[in-house]
C-alpha cells in the first residue's frame, strides 16, 4: 500500500508539473497530493475510459446552474414581425424537435435525449418520459408564461393544430396545460420552444425559462440576433449529439442572415446565467489541423490571461475516450484533458513542438489516466457526503483560494468535434461552451471547432471579467491570425 501510494505521488507530481510551476514546498499541495494518493490506493485498479466519463458526467451533473450551459447556433432568415407569423414558427420548431429527438434518442451511448432534468440535493438527474403514442411533450416560453403541447410530428396537420392551440392558450382560453413554476416536480418536457427572441446573456440558458422549481427541459430553441440557438445543458448530452440536434433542428429555416434588433428576455427569478461575450467565424478549406488551433488557442489565451511563466495559462480538451480504432468513439461523452504551452528564454513553444509531443498526451487522456480525470475519479473514491462530495467537484469558487483548485480549473476551453463519415453538419452551427469546471470570477475563454460540410464552423465564448462580445472578437481575430497564412485567407466572419 504505501509503495502504491509513493508512487501514484510521484506520477502525480510529474503530471502537474507537466502543466504549471508548482510549488511542492506549500503545505497545501503537498497536502493535495498526499490526498489523491492515498485515494487511488484505496480505490484500487487499472485506468478504465469508461469510469472516467461516467465520472465527467458526475462532475457535469453536480453544477447545476447556469454555468455549464451551452448553445449551437447559426444563421437564419429574418423571424417574423407579428405575433402570428411567431406562433407559427414556434410551432414549427416544435414539430422539427420531436421529430428529432425521437429519430435520435438511442444514437449517443449515455445520452437519452426523450428526458428532463430533476434537481435533488443540488445535482441534476436524468428522468426519462415514456413515450406515449409517438408524441413528445414540448414547453413553449411566451410572456411570462410556460405552456406544454404533446406533439406528434408525424401527424399531418400537426403545425397548423398546434399554433391554434398556442393561439388560444396566449389569448387566455387554455387548451394546453400550463406549467407552475413553483412546483416540485420537473416541467415534463425535454424541450423548451420560445415564441419571443431572447437576449445573448439568455441564448446559452433559454431551456431554464421553462424550469420549475424541480427542474424541466434540457434543450431550448430560440432566436437570439443575429442567430438561432439550440440550448442544452451540458450535462444532457455532449457536443456531438448537440451538433446532429441544432442542425436538423434548425435546418428549415437556414437560409441567409438574419437581422433580427435586440430584444431582451425578462429572465427567470432567482436564475442568472453568468455574463459572456460570443463570436463566430467559418473557416473553408484549407483549414488548420488540430495542433495548429491548439497551439494558437493557447498562445494567444496567455498573452491576455498568462503571467510570463514556464508555462502557458493551462486551459482544457475533450477527448474522445478508448482507442482510435475504437469507430463509436466520437459519438461518446469525452474525457477531458488539461495542457498548457510549455516556454523556454521567455517564448512560447512552437506549433510543430506542441505536435509532435500530442500523441502522447492523447494516448494517456483518452486511456483514462490523464491528471484531470485521476484528480476527479480520488475525489469521487473518498467516502464522502454527498454535500462535501458536490462542494469539491463543482468548485464553489475554490478555485479563488485553493492553488491546486485554480490551477486544475484552467482559464481556457479548446474543443474540436469529430464525425463519422456521413454523420457531420450540413450547415454551420457555431458553438458555445465556455471552460466548465472553471468558477472563477476573473473569466475565460471557450473555443469550439464544430466541423460541417462546406468547412469548420467556430464559436468563441468568453465569461467572468471578460464576458463581452468585444473582446471575444478580439480574441478570435487573434486566433485567426496566429494561424498559417493559407487558414488566415480562408476564414470569415459569420
Amino acid at each position: 500500500m504505501g509503495a502504491s501510494r509513493g508512487r501514484s505521488a510521484d506520477e502525480l507530481k510529474a503530471l502537474f508539473d507537466e502543466i504549471a510551476e508548482i510549488d511542492w514546498g506549500s503545505p497545501a499541495w503537498r497536502a493535495f497530493v498526499a490526498s489523491l494518493a492515498a485515494a487511488e490506493a484505496r480505490r484500487g485498479g487499472a485506468f478504465d475510459p469508461d469510469e472516467a466519463v461516467e465520472a465527467f458526467t458526475t462532475a457535469l451533473r453536480a453544477e447545476s446552474s447556469p454555468v455549464a450551459d451551452t448553445f449551437m447556433a447559426t444563421h437564419g432568415p429574418r423571424p417574423p414581425a407579428d405575433r402570428a407569423g411567431r406562433i407559427a414558427l414556434a410551432a414549427r420548431r416544435a414539430v422539427a424537435t420531436a421529430r428529432t429527438l425521437t429519430r435520435h434518442d438511442h444514437t449517443a451511448p449515455g445520452q437519452r435525449l426523450r428526458k428532463v432534468l430533476r434537481r435533488r440535493g443540488g445535482w441534476l438527474e436524468d428522468e426519462v418520459i415514456a413515450a406515449a403514442d409517438g408524441r413528445v411533450p414540448i414547453a413553449f416560453v411566451a410572456n411570462g408564461a410556460c405552456f406544454v403541447a404533446e406533439v406528434a410530428p408525424d401527424d399531418p396537420g400537426v403545425e397548423a393544430t398546434l399554433a391554434a392551440a398556442l393561439t388560444r392558450a396566449l389569448e387566455g382560453d387554455g387548451g394546453l396545460a400550463v406549467v407552475d413554476p413553483k412546483a416540485s416536480s420537473p416541467t415534463p418536457a425535454p424541450a423548451a420552444v420560445s415564441v419571443e427572441p431572447v437576449s445573448q446573456t439568455w441564448a446559452r440558458s433559454f431551456h431554464r425559462a421553462a424550469w420549475t422549481r424541480g427542474g424541466g427541459p434540457w434543450m431550448g430553441v430560440a432566436d437570439s440576433a443575429p442567430y438561432e440557438v439550440v440550448s442544452t445543458c451540458h450535462c444532457a448530452i455532449d457536443g456531438y449529439a448537440h451538433a446532429r440536434i441544432a442542425s436538423e433542428v434548425l435546418r428549415p429555416s437556414a437560409l441567409g442572415p438574419a437581422h433580427l434588433a435586440p430584444d431582451p428576455f425578462a429572465g427567470v427569478p432567482g436564475v442568472e446565467p453568468p455574463p459572456v461575450g460570443f463570436a463566430s467565424r467559418v473557416i473553408a478549406s484549407p483549414t488548420p489541423r488540430f495542433a495548429q488551433a491548439l497551439h494558437a488557442f493557447g498562445t494567444v489565451l496567455d498573452r491576455h490571461l498568462g503571467d510570463g511563466g514556464s508555462r502557458s495559462v493551462p486551459f482544457h480538451v475533450p477527448v474522445a475516450p478508448g482507442r482510435p480504432v475504437e469507430a463509436a468513439r466520437w459519438r461518446r461523452r469525452p474525457l477531458y484533458g488539461v495542457i498548457s504551452l510549455r516556454r523556454e528564454a521567455g517564448e512560447l513553444e512552437t506549433a510543430d513542438a506542441l505536435r509532435a509531443r500530442l500523441p502522447e498526451f492523447l494516448a494517456r487522456e483518452s486511456s483514462g489516466g490523464g491528471l484531470l480525470t485521476r484528480t476527479l475519479l480520488a475525489i469521487l473514491a473518498f467516502p464522502l457526503p454527498d454535500r462535501l462530495r458536490r462542494a469539491l467537484i463543482a468548485g464553489h469558487r475554490m478555485d479563488e483560494w485553493f492553488p491546486p483548485a485554480r490551477m486544475l480549473s484552467g482559464r481556457g476551453y479548446l474543443s474540436w468535434m469529430r464525425f463519422p463519415a456521413g454523420e457531420q453538419p450540413t450547415i454551420p452551427t457555431f458553438p458555445s461552451a465556455i471552460p466548465s469546471f472553471s468558477v472563477s470570477g476573473d473569466g475565460g475563454c471557450g473555443l469550439s471547432i464544430a466541423p460541417f460540410t462546406d468547412g469548420l464552423a467556430v464559436g468563441l465564448t468568453t465569461s467572468g471579467s471578460i464576458g463581452h462580445s468585444a473582446f471575444a472578437e478580439q480574441f478570435l481575430d487573434e486566433w485567426v491570425e496566429a494561424l498559417p497564412p493559407a487558414v488566415r485567407g480562408s476564414a470569415w466572419t459569420a
